[in-house]
């Protein structure tokens, strides 16, 4: 069957014929959503723990990380409303504390250190070298992230991470979809805009 190659995905479950031009906001935050989902968190829990019944890849721990890490930074600058290039660091922090916001609890020199811990053994050590760096360990606890301080390493359970992100993105999209939240939907759009130019 021939296609259309004007006619391309801009979701697991949208074509780009699908939108009106200029595209609502609605349909914006609805974009978005099934993007990190199908592209991103869903990959990640089905290698995590398995779908329709097919079992979980005992080695899936670090593919995870890569699908999982990346979300802190997109949710950072899209909170933030930030266009610009760099400031990666900046942002992951921020997406890490939208995400975790009780890791803050410990005060901001506490926090400083642990977000750096996670951005730079984790999160750059797999998009530089395709591995963490030391400080990260996979492993099992009840949270899917705890941070052991006084032994200055990092538990990331796989297992759980992907779930507690997807609850994020749903959280997140339920308030741009409330008109009261402002900012939120102005700095929203302002990032949607400025990673889909020409389909907006």
């Amino acid at each position: 069957m021939r296609t259309d190659p004007s006619v391309t995905w801009l979701s697991p479950v949208h074509l780009s014929t699908d939108f009106p031009k200029p595209v609502p906001f609605e349909k914006k935050v609805e974009l978005f959503r099934a993007r990190v989902l199908g592209w991103q968190l869903n990959i990640a829990d089905e290698c995590a723990n398995g779908i329709n019944g097919r079992p979980a890849n005992p080695h899936a721990g670090f593919a995870v990380l890569h699908l999982c890490l990346s979300y802190f930074e997109t949710i950072g600058k899209y909170e933030a409303g930030y266009v610009g290039e760099g400031q990666s660091k900046k942002h992951f922090k921020l997406g890490l504390a939208s995400v975790f916001p009780v890791l803050r609890r410990a005060g901001p020199a506490v926090y400083e250190k642990r977000s750096e811990l996670l951005y730079k053994a984790g999160r750059c050590g797999l998009y530089h070298g395709s591995q963490t760096s030391r400080g990260i360990l996979l492993s099992r606890p009840p949270s899917p992230v705890r941070f052991a301080p006084r032994r200055g390493f990092v538990q990331i359970n796989p297992y759980l991470l992907p779930q507690r992100l997807k609850k994020h993105l749903q959280t997140y999209c339920g308030r741009l979809l409330r008109p009261r939240n402002k900012r939120l939907r102005q700095n929203f759009e302002q990032r949607f805009n400025g990673d889909n130019p020409g389909q907006v």
